[in-house]
């Protein structure tokens, strides 16, 4: 070996440490300089982030209208109702998720101007790369190798994903609070003044890590590494880990809890195959495609080029026997934990961060539990944590210190370029989705996002929206009916409808696109019938009641739009009728088949439907006008509205205002049923009946 290259736990120490209960892993004035360095690189690193806008699922972030105003009533929505609430088919429960975009908008009352919500996730960041400084100080016992270990993780463009996209302040929060828990552990390995106050932080830690991401479970597994790797000591220090355990532990029992009871009514998981295909793959299929993606994550870690927010169907394919990738795969992981578990005894850093990584990836990983995709970037967030110290172990290992930082701090450089130039991917779903389909062309859900964001930002561009939504239906069609997302015929009939009109509907060529247009569309409802009676059947397996419906009207509404512009109100109003009784507050769906009766020449119907929106939606002066302008064509319906100081006000002393009335409350009651909300259409039956409609 050379000179300069012994192991890093014999090489020489620094100055005396001074403890500073207030600055973890600080040691002395030399570690605070090392840490302002630190925390100026990781700002640097993600300082263009701030001023970007919103993509993906943080647009839902900001529009979660809990998280709007400080009230008691949205502190009780928030830890009572599921993650995405009230629209979801999941089961995840982040509260603390919500609460943090409750506070942050409380306090700088950002609105829909996301520069807060951005520099808050960078703030998340850098606490948390101070939470890795102090760890890797405690295991390499050196401030120099510590710094560059969280250099690395600081400025990973892997965790771009987690830092810059909005909706990854759950991995922010969650990995604050296993890396709290395990600095708080690693003190009471060492013996603290008053361990009762440990016990109370790793108790907070825990909640804080769990109540963010269901993968922040993994902190007492963490902290049975941290003693595998360190030694559990005498019988003292083993007393002193005993209600540690406990205390993290019970934040885990009180997630459950807290879990089970905001969930108790929420419907059983139903993951959609097109996210992530090894829900269809059988036992050891899935497994061996899980092992392979292990080994993309160790190559993405390596070389964080090919970048993209989502690989599903079929960017991935299902591993089998001959699957080269998986094998090579499974030899690397192999070799890695051979390697660090022989030399535990007398080498435990090796150990401890390939035990990191494993531990941190297991919950993510999908070799347990099948989860809702097969990879992404966010989930190597914390676990890149243990790569990181290892890339910085093994450089000291083999090279003289010198020589060690400078490879160290040129990699550091190169990540960070990569890092900054990657955010900017990240300011709007258009520029995300076009940028990602470069590394994963193959993925359903780019290729679909994509096609919409294109239209919809420039109309002009159908042409090559078409292209892409046409992809993304060819590769939806090679899964089975029920595999969720109608929207993507939806949205091709969409597309197809808009070509219709530009070269006109009634031309040759407009006929054609019409009939193309029907035609997918009629596939998207057949779609979301079928995913819906699958959605049923799961929650009937699962011994739950149905439930509220999928969220899938838009693929109702879709055809609902077409056959109306091709004069087929006939149809028309029966798909509308099917989105609305999916979203029956959507006034727009009411006022579709008010004109398609109108079209149809049916003016009692188009004034009852206008009658229904008064009893849904009130009879303010803007739905009374139009109920007015709606009996104008009916021949004894010129008494149904009066005016009073010049306001129309709804006349039920007019013989055909109460039987419409009835026929409406009678439709709504049927319509809530369908809905599959007892309750309103209990309240329009008693309001028939109150109203005497059983007698007429």
């Amino acid at each position: 070996m050379k000179r300069g290259a012994a192991p890093v736990r014999a090489q020489k120490r620094e100055a005396a440490p001074v403890a500073s209960p207030s600055a973890p892993g600080v040691r002395s004035l030399a570690d605070w300089r090392w840490l302002a360095g630190l925390l100026a690189i990781a700002l640097a690193a993600y300082a263009n982030s701030i001023h970007l806008g919103i993509a993906l699922d943080g647009h839902a972030m900001i529009a979660d209208q809990r998280t709007h105003a400080a009230t008691l009533e949205n502190l009780r929505l928030i830890f009572t109702k599921g993650y995405w609430w009230p629209g979801a088919r999941d089961r995840l429960y982040r509260p603390l998720v919500q609460l943090s975009f409750l506070v942050q908008h409380a306090i700088s009352g950002s609105g829909t101007n996301p520069a807060g919500d951005h520099a808050l996730n960078l703030l998340l960041h850098t606490l948390n790369v101070w939470l890795v400084f102090a760890l890797a100080r405690r295991l390499f016992d050196r401030a120099q190798p510590a710094f560059f270990a969280a250099a690395l993780w600081a400025t990973h463009p892997i965790g771009v994903d987690s830092v810059t996209n909005l909706a990854g302040r759950a991995d922010l929060l969650a990995t604050l609070g296993v890396l709290s828990g395990l600095v708080v552990y690693a003190r009471v390995c060492e013996g603290p003044a008053r361990p009762w106050a440990s016990y109370l932080g790793l108790f907070a830690a825990g909640a804080l890590a769990v109540f963010s991401k269901e993968s922040g479970a993994v902190l007492p597994g963490l902290m049975l590494l941290w003693d595998l790797a360190r030694g559990f000591g005498a019988r003292a220090g083993i007393a002193r880990r005993l209600p540690a355990y406990g205390a993290a532990a019970g934040a885990l029992l009180v997630y459950w809890v807290m879990r089970e009871r905001a969930l108790d009514f929420a419907a059983a998981p139903f993951l959609a195959l097109l996210d992530n295909p090894l829900h269809g793959a059988g036992f050891w299929a899935a497994r061996w495609t899980a092992v392979k993606v292990i080994g993309m994550d160790l190559a993405l870690l390596a070389w964080p080029v090919n970048l993209s927010c989502d690989r599903s169907f079929d960017q991935i394919a299902i591993s089998g026997p001959a699957d080269a990738g998986a094998w090579a795969a499974l030899v690397a992981v192999a070799a890695i934990l051979v390697a660090a578990v022989a030399r535990r005894r007398y080498d435990p850093l090796p150990f401890w961060a390939a035990g990191f990584f494993g531990v941190a990836l297991l919950p993510v990983s999908n070799l347990v539990v099948r989860i809702g995709a097969t990879m992404a970037e966010r989930f190597l967030y914390l676990p890149s944590i243990g790569f990181a110290v290892a890339a910085a172990a093994l450089v000291y290992r083999w090279a003289r210190p010198q020589y060690a930082a400078a490879i160290l701090g040129t990699v550091v450089a190169l990540y960070a370029a990569r890092t900054i130039a990657r955010n900017p991917d990240w300011d709007n779903d258009l520029t995300l989705t076009a940028h990602d389909l470069k590394s994963a062309p193959e993925s359903f859900r780019l290729r679909e996002m994509h096609g919409e964001f294109l239209f919809t930002s420039d109309p002009g561009t159908v042409e090559a929206a078409i292209a892409d939504e046409e992809i993304a239906w060819r590769l939806r069609q090679r899964m089975p009916l029920f595999a969720s997302y109608p929207q993507v015929p939806a949205g091709l009939g969409r597309l197809y409808g808009a070509m219709a009109d530009r070269v006109g509907a009634s031309t040759p060529e407009g006929m054609a696109w019409q009939a193309k247009a029907l035609d997918v569309l009629r596939r998207g409802t057949e779609i979301a019938s079928a995913t819906q009676q699958a959605f049923d059947a799961a929650q009937a397996q699962a011994g739950r009641p149905p439930g509220a419906l999928l969220p899938q009207q838009v693929a109702w509404d879709f055809l609902a739009l077409r056959c109306h512009a091709m004069g087929r109100h006939a149809e028309a109003i029966e798909a509308w009728r099917q989105a609305r009784a999916i979203e029956p507050a959507n006034v727009r769906y009411y006022g579709g088949i008010e004109d398609s009766y109108a079209q149809m020449g049916n003016a009692a119907m188009a004034a009852t439907m206008a009658l229904e929106q008064g009893l849904v939606f009130g009879f303010t002066p803007q739905v009374t006008e139009e109920i007015a302008r709606r009996y104008e064509a009916v021949p004894d319906g010129a008494c149904a509205v009066t005016r009073q100081g010049g306001v129309a006000v709804l006349n039920s002393g007019c013989a055909r205002v109460p039987r419409d009335l009835c026929v409406a409350m009678d439709d709504l009651s049927g319509m809530y049923e369908a809905a599959r909300d007892g309750g309103r259409a209990r309240e329009f039956r008693t309001r028939a009946a109150q109203a005497g409609c059983g007698a007429r």
